[in-house]
């Protein structure tokens, strides 16, 4: 089964209610299929560490660090936790808990944590109002995927939501590309591709997945242009005399410079190398 032909409604997926589904179909996602194709706009590497020091030069700081102390400022309703904490390099900053009081007993002093977030100098110290906080022994090394959304829902309530559907559905999908496409390029197959894009466990392998992608939209479009059906592809005289390869090919090697700009570097190392190889190819 093709992932475009799984349209399972997204009630059906673990964890999704009917107040969810309502916010999910606002966003132009009612099936599964949508969910699983919702591909994320760009990843978050936390497998690499950056303190508090780097928070002038560095776009996000992830960084183990320990509770100092709590605080409060403000009155009544407006009243706002802020959590003090140090870094292993005995840097201190401050988190601004708009919101989230709870914190105060999730996280008391002494605890050892890992922070996430964007951090700026602001009232004479080191501070962020947007992080994820979690107990250090508690939160795994990994790369997460950020995903466009709109309000009314968060980036970790769709990650958990992907991630139900890519545990229940993700078994068994067919690839749009022909199995000697993705051997002589080495390329995963869809299956893989939707798990290496919501759920990688490297950087390069997101970015492995997202070449991938680009190379099977160009392959669809070529499909397409001639009229064939995908499951009649692999056995179409246009393809057996390699039509819609060559011109894929010349399709992809004119754009690939296009491509590549959309995306930043860091995130196709993989990328660059299978590029090179397939123009030397081509």
């Amino acid at each position: 089964m093709f992932l475009r032909e799984i349209t399972v409604p997204v009630s059906s997926i673990r964890g999704v209610g009917q107040a969810m589904t309502k916010q999910l179909s606002s966003m132009g996602l009612r099936t599964v299929g949508d969910i699983l194709s919702y591909w994320p706009r760009d990843w978050e590497d936390r497998t690499e560490y950056v303190a508090l020091s780097h928070f002038n030069s560095a776009r996000k700081i992830n960084t183990h660090a320990t509770v100092i102390a709590h605080d409060w400022f403000g009155y009544g309703r407006m009243k706002t936790l802020k959590i003090i904490i140090r870094d292993d390099e005995d840097t201190a900053a401050e988190l601004i808990c708009f919101n989230r009081p709870f914190l105060e007993k999730q996280f008391p002093p002494g605890s050892r944590i890992l922070v996430y977030g964007s951090f700026q100098w602001k009232y004479g110290s080191i501070q962020s109002a947007s992080f994820e906080i979690d107990m250090a022994d508690k939160a795994p090394e990994r790369v997460l995927p950020v995903y466009p959304l709109t309000s009314g829902i968060t980036q970790a309530q769709i990650r958990k939501i992907i991630s139900n559907a890519v545990s229940e559905y993700a078994k068994g999908i067919n690839s749009e590309l022909p199995a000697k496409v993705r051997e002589q390029y080495k390329l995963p197959s869809k299956q893989q591709i939707v798990l290496m894009m919501h759920k990688p466990v490297t950087i390069s392998e997101a970015g492995n997945a997202q070449y991938a992608l680009i190379l099977k939209n160009f392959f669809s479009l070529n499909i397409q242009s001639e009229g064939i059906r995908w499951k009649d592809a692999e056995d179409s005289p246009i393809y057996q005399n390699r039509g819609i390869i060559l011109k894929t090919k010349k399709l992809l090697k004119k754009t690939l410079s296009r491509i590549f700009f959309l995306c930043r570097k860091k995130y196709l190392n993989g990328c660059h190398s299978r590029s090179r190889r397939i123009k030397s190819g081509f």
